[in-house]
């Protein structure tokens, strides 16, 4: 086994921005048994000598030419087991590996051959992947607490790590000079471990570490208990106070540190200025590839409406969509030429992005196009996006009436601190199509059925008609302080959405807004 050589280099501090106090600790720690050495791993086969699952055929991932792209017809494979968790990597054959860590499974992927499944231990849980610059892959096994290492030729050596991971963040990067990096936790609460290739372990102690990037100088950052922090030969360097929910981090070619922030995303200069973007981009199906970096140096991220934005400066933004429109966008790799290779929890995608949008500013990207399943559908998302041109839309339950309908829908993703809501759309039919009604974010008392409304309203009272009609005669007038239960579907007549109240008749919406509303209508 090789040597282990001690790091004690002392801590060092940097102030560029707001800074914490916390404190950054190089540790010196024994390693018995985490040697990286290329040879020198506990297992020295080869990966095809694993248990294929399934039997497979002959071994393909060492496959040279995997990187072509241009005009490649896009690829839907259904994927042998599904997968609930994992990220992805491609080697420097241009094989795409990914985890299986509900089946303790490394799978490859080779355009034209069926995807290998290849079985690990029992209860080994490999979850990230990562590309070296030497072409090999890596891999963390959480459930067995080693870490693996596939080369261009096929070699397989998995190697236990005393250090321990930290089994419930994505934290694993790897260095251009193929130093390990990876947070861990049974050695020492919070810490980060960085294996050079001779062995060198270093530790450090930044907070608990949620996700690493490694730039092209070899200084790691990461985002730990809240802070972004720059690690180097010298230490921790803390960055940022409270970044907000870093989920993912990506160098790109000039050098700025991309990462997500609840919603959206952000970027770290050189000289530690970030910059926060209220960009509709992460999509929580794309862990842990929310946010990778191609072989061009672009930054790559994900949206949670089924397209990829392609980022190579603030101002040289590219909008692609997916070929299939049915389906939302994974965990993912993008490859030479802007190839893409994708997976859900069941399938594998493989496509060359083409006729993208090109937009000067991440304010510039567009709404997507909603194809809605129905025209009153489609009405009441296009008033919902038009009022909340950020945001995830998705529908929780419709009412339909006679030409009027109701739609419920949730947001999520308003800015980047993640900021939900609620809104109502209301729509109507008439000899044109249909249209907006009202769309507004509702309460306990908004008209739909069920609710209950205590009216308020300094007009006499509101006339209860037999039928949903002006022209119908009127069964009552309500005072104001009524109290009122909706029992029945919306209907548009006279201009007007009407709703049944129980036990009473039908009346108009815009008065039945004066409850909690009463005192911001004009109506009230």
């Amino acid at each position: 086994m090789t040597s282990t050589r001690l790091e004690s280099t002392g801590p060092a501090f940097k102030a560029i921005g707001p800074i914490v106090a916390l404190a950054a600790l190089v540790l010196a720690v024994p390693l018995s048994a985490c040697s990286l050495v290329p040879g020198q791993g506990t297992s020295g086969a080869s990966v095809a000598s694993l248990a294929r699952v399934g039997g497979g055929g002959a071994y393909s991932c060492g496959a040279a030419g995997n990187q072509s792209a241009g005009s490649l017809a896009p690829v839907r494979t259904r994927l042998p087991l599904a997968i609930d968790s994992g990220g992805m990597a491609v080697d420097g054959n241009g094989a795409v590996w990914f985890a299986d860590s509900g089946h303790s499974q490394i799978d490859c992927y080779v355009r034209g051959h069926e995807i290998t499944q290849f079985q690990l231990d029992p209860g080994s849980k490999p979850d990230l992947v990562k590309s070296a610059p030497d072409g090999a892959v890596w891999f963390d096994e959480r459930g067995s607490e080693k870490l693996g290492r596939i080369g261009r030729d096929g070699s397989l050596k998995e190697t236990g790590v005393d250090a321990g991971f930290d089994r419930n963040s994505p934290s694993l990067a790897i260095g251009p000079d193929g130093s390990v990096w990876f947070g861990n936790g049974s050695l020492n609460a919070n810490s980060l471990s960085r294996v050079r290739p001779n062995g060198q372990l270093s530790v450090y102690a930044p907070g608990y570490v949620f996700a690493i990037t490694v730039d092209s100088k070899g200084t790691a950052w990461l985002e730990a208990s809240g802070v972004m922090a720059e690690v180097t030969d010298a230490g921790v360097t803390l960055q940022l106070n409270n970044p907000n929910s870093l989920s993912g981090l990506a160098q790109a070619t000039d050098g700025n540190v991309w990462f997500l922030k609840g919603c959206g995303l952000g970027e770290l200069d050189a000289f530690g200025k970030a910059t926060y973007f209220d960009a509709p981009v992460q999509s929580n199906l794309t862990e842990p590839n929310s946010i990778v970096r191609a072989p061009d140096g672009a930054v790559w991220v994900g949206t949670y409406d089924g397209r990829l934005i392609r980022i190579a400066s603030t101002t040289d933004i590219t909008v692609y969509g997916v070929p299939w429109p049915d389906v939302d966008v994974g965990p993912f790799v993008v490859l030479r030429g802007n190839r893409v290779v994708m997976r859900s929890a069941t399938e594998l995608f493989d496509f060359s992005a083409t006729n993208g949008t090109p937009v000067s500013s991440f304010a510039s990207i567009p709404n997507p196009v909603h194809q809605g399943t129905t025209p009153d559908e489609t009405a009441a998302y296009d008033a919902v996006r038009a009022t909340n041109p950020l945001g995830a839309i998705a529908l929780d339950h419709s009412v339909v009436g006679n030409h009027a309908s109701l739609f419920v829908y949730h947001l999520s993703c308003l800015d980047h601190y993640s900021q939900n809501a609620s809104w109502y759309a209301y729509v109507f039919e008439d000899s044109t199509g249909w249209h907006s009604y009202q769309t507004i974010q509702p309460n306990s008392e908004t008209p739909a059925p069920g609710a209950r409304i205590t009216l308020t309203f300094r007009s006499s009272c509101l006339a209860v008609h037999q039928a949903p009609s002006r022209k119908s005669s009127v069964v009552l007038c309500l005072k104001s302080r009524s109290g009122v239960a909706i029992d029945g579907v919306p209907a548009y007549a006279d201009g007007y959405v009407w709703w049944h109240l129980k036990g009473m008749g039908w009346a108009v919406q815009p008065f039945l807004m004066c409850g909690d509303f009463s005192n911001t209508l004009p109506q009230c």
